[in-house]
């Protein structure tokens, strides 16, 4: 067999193995954004207006709206890369062998490849989650930190906090305080007509049931996982956990192990998060290039067109507990 044949033969392989990877695999924290296409753009800009009803009172005249009235958040795509390269003598082993299974080492690459491009952007967004407290990587769009005591639904700064100190790391701790956080998130409010105090009525602004997630360091697992499971807290059982099966946990290693963070990821299009995709990854597989080949002695498979950006979503959807 000669190499050209061995790179027609393994591009066949990669690319059963790259599509059967990427689309097998859920990622795990998937739940938190709200992915979207983008189409070929740069950079996408959002009117936040129509989220919430305003059905209202026909009084003889029609109110208008217009996305131009709305607050704006835009996300800028960015590009990704990676790629496998497979080595000149590996081809020419397989050439001889007149076999290509001795490039399986490079199938299970490509497969990891893919799955990494798939799970990158909801892994990416760990980092905005960590540093949500601080402008590092954009604000929401009523212009304060994702984390932050003056949030409200509009462009001007407010009351609402969820940003919270926590009590500490026992048991009955966190039962407190994760019960503070589900409170603060199930008391987030906007006002609908706040251009008429006789009809502005507050609203919630999370009306579903939530379905909560505990994203925490793998120092806290161990205890939320207790938490999530256990019918009584302290030696006593004079506690009962009211909490039990009411949240998921998920963990990462983040730089501050003491801080946790409460999502509520019941709805399927207000999310936390907000991805961006402009183009999904796809597997690139090289033809036959002798000089490649003779100046760097390796051919390279790569994912093309990689193209997203994340920006912040739903303060409502998120609370962050800080500890010392």
């Amino acid at each position: 067999m000669l190499i050209n044949e061995v790179v027609e033969k393994f591009n066949v392989v990669a690319n059963t193995a790259y599509n059967k990877a990427y689309q097998e695999l859920e990622p795990e924290l998937k739940s938190l954004a709200y992915e979207f296409d983008s189409g070929d753009v740069k950079e996408t800009t959002f009117p936040v207006t129509r989220i919430f009803s305003n059905t209202h009172l026909f009084t003889g005249d029609r109110e208008h709206r217009n996305p131009a009235d709305a607050w704006l958040f835009s996300i800028v795509n960015k590009e990704y890369d990676d790629s496998v390269d497979i080595l000149r003598r590996d081809l020419m082993r397989a050439a001889r062998a007149n076999n290509i299974t001795g490039l399986d080492l490079y199938t299970g690459s490509i497969e990891a490849m893919a799955e990494g491009a798939k799970e990158n952007p909801f892994e990416s967004l760990l980092t905005m989650l960590e540093f949500g407290d601080a402008s590092t990587y954009g604000t929401t769009f009523d212009g304060q930190n994702f984390f932050d005591t003056t949030h409200d639904f509009n462009n001007a700064a407010g009351t609402q906090s969820n940003l919270l100190t926590g009590t500490g790391f026992t048991l009955a701790t966190l039962l407190t305080d994760l019960k503070a956080a589900m409170a603060a998130m199930d008391g987030f409010t906007l006002t609908m007509n706040p251009e008429s105090s006789l009809n502005a009525k507050l609203r919630k602004l999370n009306n579903k049931t939530g379905k909560y997630l505990v994203v925490c360091s793998p120092k806290l697992k161990p205890l939320f996982n207790d938490l999530r499971m256990m019918e009584v807290i302290g030696n006593d059982g004079a506690t009962t956990n009211t909490l039990r099966n009411t949240f998921e946990v998920v963990s990462r290693p983040f730089t501050d192990a003491n801080d946790w963070y409460l999502l509520d990821v019941a709805e399927t299009r207000i999310k936390p998060f907000n991805i961006s995709m402009e183009e999904r990854p796809k597997l690139e597989t090289p033809e036959m290039n002798e000089q490649q080949l003779r100046e760097h002695k390796m051919m390279t498979w790569g994912i093309e067109g990689f193209s997203y950006g994340i920006g912040y979503g739903a303060w409502w959807k998120a609370v962050m507990t800080t500890n010392a």
